[in-house]
């Protein structure tokens, strides 16, 4: 019985100890000249669907990098990509996937 309370304690501090954790992920994102990345897009029969402003931090230091977004998708195939574009013509891609749908669920 000592040793399940024992067992019990440990796992809650555990648990606590990795809520009070602030998240970090440190990602690698390839970059080329923006009209390289969209090669790849259309290689893969993506067509932008939306854009916006938005911010990455590098790595290590934090730095902000402000760019553009674009959203490239095949809404045939679900295959999407989001990228970063800055203003001296580079892009990085920072995410992209498979399965895109548009979304069904409920509007606040």
């Amino acid at each position: 019985m000592r040793h399940l309370a024992a067992l019990i304690v440990a796992l809650f501090a555990t648990t606590a100890i990795a809520q009070e954790q602030e998240k970090f992920i440190a990602t690698q994102a390839p970059c080329a000249s923006w009209i390289e990345m969209n090669k790849l897009a259309t290689k893969h029969g993506e067509q932008p669907l939306f854009i916006g402003e938005g911010l990455t931090f590098q790595a290590g230091t934090g730095q902000v990098m402000r760019g553009g977004m674009l959203f490239t998708v095949d809404q045939d195939k679900g295959n999407w990509t989001v990228f970063q574009i800055f203003a001296d013509g580079n892009a990085c891609m920072l995410f992209n996937g498979s399965k895109f749908k548009p979304w069904s669920g409920p509007v606040k």
